[in-house]
């Protein structure tokens, strides 16, 4: 447990001191990307590790040491699984020094060929071979970008406040939630997705219960009508037991501005689980404006109203 815990923490600081060293020009660039290079090396090595590690805390006298295995790992797969398939996905673009924005017409190198260590090397772009594989790359990344589609890769966080009768306002729950989206909507017959989330809630008491979640998400456009559905488990870091939870959503886009539909959710641990229909409001700049009643069943009892205000930045 030790040598995973000291390799997610090499991980996390060789990426955010390699990113934001290299952004505020604390570091060269250069030193930048070799400290983020170096912190997804860990991260693979600490994905194989921790990985082991949940193995050999399967047997229940080792139990002891298996949410900080859970954790761990799931860190480490959040750093190493979108790089490895952007890398994979990247293979089809042409290199960095083949790329131009001018097809017919692009830029000639011409005191470069004169540092050229291999004569027989041709540093004309070649349009040939290039121009329909950048066409299908960078370019189109970037016109998709000017469209309404949404980003490969999302990060967002949430806080609830809860206001209990004759009782002062509290923290309720909190989250954070890193999205990475495997293709374009559309592109595959049904949209796959993987999040992971950090969170806390507060418990009776005035208790903490901190988790990670790690979450499937399948979804499916027909029209303006849009299906999900969410298979996670629960993992909770310092009390409870692990739990598989699933939700399943429909929107229906009425107009750009007003769009209705229901949530239901389930916890097989718990057994209990909630409907809740919801009506959204999209406003101008990315602000959307959500109301809705969740009404629980089985062994969950709760009725409330939720409204929620969703601004992007």
């Amino acid at each position: 447990m030790f040598a995973l815990s000291m390799l997610k923490a090499n991980t996390d600081v060789c990426i955010a001191v390699g990113i934001i060293g290299a952004h505020y020009y604390i570091v060269p660039p250069i030193t930048g990307f070799g400290l983020f290079a170096f912190g997804f090396l860990l991260s693979i090595i600490g994905s194989v590790v921790g990985l082991l590690a949940i193995f050999l805390t399967r047997r229940p006298e080792r139990r002891a040491g298996r949410n900080r295995a859970l954790v761990g790992t799931i860190i480490c797969l959040a750093i190493a699984i979108p790089m490895i398939v952007t890398i994979a996905r990247s293979s089809k673009y042409p290199a960095i020094n083949d790329i131009t924005t001018d097809f017919d017409n692009p830029p000639e190198f011409v005191f470069a060929q004169k540092l050229q260590h291999e004569p027989t090397r041709d540093m004309k772009y070649d349009k040939a071979m290039y121009a329909d594989r950048q066409q299908a790359g960078p370019l189109a990344v970037e016109r998709r970008g000017q469209g309404e589609d949404q980003p490969e890769h999302v990060s967002f966080g949430r806080v609830t406040l809860d206001h209990p009768e004759n009782r002062n306002t509290n923290f309720n729950f909190g989250r954070f939630e890193t999205r990475y989206r495997f293709a374009e909507e559309g592109a595959w017959p049904i949209d796959v997705a993987l999040s992971g989330e950090a969170n806390v809630g507060r418990l009776e008491h005035g208790r903490y219960q901190y988790g990670v979640e790690p979450r499937l998400i399948l979804s499916k456009d027909f029209s303006k009508l849009n299906l999900t559905l969410n298979v996670a488990e629960e993992l909770p870091v310092n009390r409870g037991a692990p739990s598989v939870q699933l939700a399943s959503g429909a929107r229906y886009d009425l107009t750009q501005l007003f769009r209705f539909g229901s949530e239901l959710k389930y916890d097989v641990h718990e057994r209990s689980g909630s409907v809740i229909p919801q009506l959204w409001f999209a406003f101008p700049h990315d602000v959307t404006f959500k109301v809705g009643f969740s009404a629980g069943f089985d062994r969950n009892r709760e009725n409330f109203a939720r409204f929620v205000i969703e601004a992007e930045f």
